[in-house]
């Protein structure tokens, strides 16, 4: 008696959530062919949103009968993207090149120290959150539901647009970022005329045209209206960290390095907490500010494609050792495009350092709907009066700009004196 093989069954496997405010991707490159054996994980396409590129795995395994996309195509979230005959999950996977068996989890790596821009730490990769489910249209009253894509809304909220009072030139209504743009220059006093157009500067050299990425152009977006919008005011102060450096070389010297960034984290969260307003955002449509009880602290990165802002979630529960670790795998995820969007979403204030490259201090531009961001410079020996004569220490500078319209000036001071006293003091023994 012979035991027949279930059937493959041919299914399609599906662009996941792209997440909050992505509203649709740039297909930059398909992975696998017509004919290849795929497995769970293996990445099928590198994709382009508005903050980040990504490698996008299979939530499948099986053979790839049809291609459904195609490099520089559009993708949004649900989209199909292959034709597959999937195997049941208790299936093995097929021998042969094609077919990449997926590898052991990978082990932490020698330790080491870094104070760079997403700091440095070791140890296993943060636990994947789920992901939260697509919001629904919302619904123009008594008119049924507003047809608009998550980053639309978005850019309605950024330019003060009500997108229930705007009307749609697509398909059933639908309303594309034009439409949001025409009617806000529709309104009197709307938005400024257009830029004027460059010169001709080849009639001075030789010059040459590049085409911004999506990334880019979407960090030109959202920091030209930051800047427009919000009334920035930056404080400075300087952290003494002769304490925190002599802390961090005995936990070195033990085996547990922490990055300056992870005490940073640390101490961030500590002075939200003594300073709620900072952890906030500023609702002026409804002319409220949303206090939030999570503490989230977004990690700005540098890498090749642009500013990429990393969250580290829930850090008020996470020990200095799992800050490290989670700080150095998302840096290195984010540099080598394989963060998810879920993990470049939700932060409720930001760090951005830029010691590493030699700036002392300077205004970081704030990072809607949050209302303040701590810029970091590079630590320098300054001389400081003890009582009795001078002496070096090592001083660590702070740029706090805060949104004018929901944080006052003595809150940012109370902010960044919390922030200097913990540095100075880290207790991290």
């Amino acid at each position: 008696m012979t035991v027949e093989e279930p059937a493959a069954a041919v299914t399609h496997l599906n662009m996941p959530y792209l997440g909050d405010g992505a509203g649709e991707a740039d297909i930059l490159k398909v992975m696998v062919a017509e004919g290849d054996e795929i497995a769970i994980e293996q990445p099928v396409i590198e994709i382009e949103t508005d903050k980040a590129t990504v490698e996008v795995p299979s939530d499948l395994a099986g053979k790839v009968l049809k291609l459904l996309v195609t490099p520089g195509q559009q993708i949004s979230s649900g989209d199909a993207i292959l034709e597959i005959a999937a195997r049941p999950a208790s299936d093995p996977a097929p021998s042969g090149p094609a077919t990449p068996a997926p590898g052991p989890a990978p082990t932490p790596g020698p330790q080491r120290e870094s104070a760079g821009p997403a700091g440095a730490g070791y140890g296993a990769a943060p636990q994947a959150r789920p992901r939260p489910p697509a919001a629904p249209p919302p619904t123009r009253q008594g008119q049924g539901p507003v047809f608009a894509s998550p980053s639309v809304r978005a850019l309605a909220r950024e330019i003060g647009v009500d997108i229930y009072q705007v009307p749609g030139s697509g398909p059933a209504g639908r309303i594309s970022p034009d439409d949001v743009k025409a009617f806000a220059r529709s309104r009197p006093g709307g938005t400024p005329s257009a830029p004027a157009p460059l010169p001709d500067f080849s009639e001075y050299g030789e010059t040459e045209e590049v085409d911004l990425s999506r990334l880019r152009r979407t960090i030109a977006r959202n920091l030209g209206n930051s800047w427009n919008q919000i009334p920035h005011v930056t404080l400075h102060a300087h952290a003494e960290i002769d304490e925190l450096n002599r802390q961090r070389r005995a936990l070195r010297d033990s085996g547990r390095p922490a990055s300056i960034t992870a005490v940073l984290v640390q101490q961030v969260v500590a002075a939200l907490q003594a300073e709620p307003v900072i952890n906030s955002s500023f609702d002026a449509g409804a002319g409220k500010l949303v206090l939030k009880r999570y503490y989230n602290i977004g990690i700005a990165v540098d890498t090749e494609r642009g500013l990429v802002v990393p969250v580290i979630r829930d850090a008020d529960s996470k020990p200095l050792a799992d800050l490290a670790a989670e700080l150095s795998d998302l840096a290195e995820r984010a540099r080598a495009g394989k963060i998810s969007p879920d993990e470049l979403s939700g932060a409720s204030f930001t760090i951005t350092n830029l010691g590493t490259l030699g700036i002392g201090e300077f205004t970081p531009i704030i990072n809607p709907p949050e209302v303040a961001i701590l810029g970091v410079g590079a630590s320098e020996s300054r001389p400081t009066w003890n009582g009795e004569s001078f002496e070096p220490r090592l001083a660590l500078p702070l740029s706090l700009s805060i949104d004018h319209r929901a944080v006052d000036g003595a809150d940012g001071a109370r902010f960044l004196s919390a922030l200097t006293r913990g540095l100075a003091a880290p207790g991290l023994i």
